[in-house]
This record gives C-alpha cells, sequence and structure tokens, in this order.
C-alpha cells in the first residue's frame, strides 16, 4: 500500500472513532441529565415503598403488605411509572 492509502486509512478510522466517542459522551450526559431531572420523584416513592416495607414479619402482615405494594405499584410509586410521569 501506499503512504496515501495508508493516511486516508487511517483519516477515515481516525474520523469514526472520533465520531463514536463523541456520540458515547452525549448519550451519557443526557442519561445522567435524565437521571438528575427523576432523582426527586424516585426519592418519594422510596420513601413511601421503605414505610411500607418497615413492619414486623407476620404473615397477616404479609398478606397486607403485599396489598399496599401491588396499590402503591399501581399508583404510580414504580421507578418506571415515575419516569413516564417526569416525560
Amino acid at each position: 500500500m501506499s503512504d496515501l492509502t495508508i493516511n486516508v486509512l487511517l483519516l477515515l478510522v481516525g474520523g469514526a472513532f472520533g465520531f463514536l466517542l463523541q456520540w458515547v459522551l452525549a448519550e451519557r450526559r443526557e442519561h445522567y441529565e435524565l437521571r438528575r431531572s427523576i432523582a426527586p420523584f424516585r426519592i418519594e416513592a422510596y420513601r413511601a415503598l421503605w414505610v411500607l416495607c418497615d413492619k414486623s414479619n407476620v404473615e397477616e402482615t404479609l398478606i397486607h403488605r403485599a396489598d399496599a405494594l401491588k396499590k402503591w405499584y399501581q399508583e404510580g410509586g414504580s421507578y418506571s411509572n415515575s419516569f413516564c410521569k417526569v416525560n
């Protein structure tokens, strides 16, 4: 191969690598900003979840806790539902 061909190939590989690096960094930055924007909603949801889970392990309590967790999840307490509310 000639020097010109090698230089052109290196230029193309370098350009592709630079483009991919910039794309990855932009995706990470967007992901970080999204996580920061939904963090307050997640904190509220986890506080409610902690209250529901902080009980004794009596069988009746477990049944009531399962019902409470199901209700909490359906009313938007889950991470995925909080994520959807923000967007």
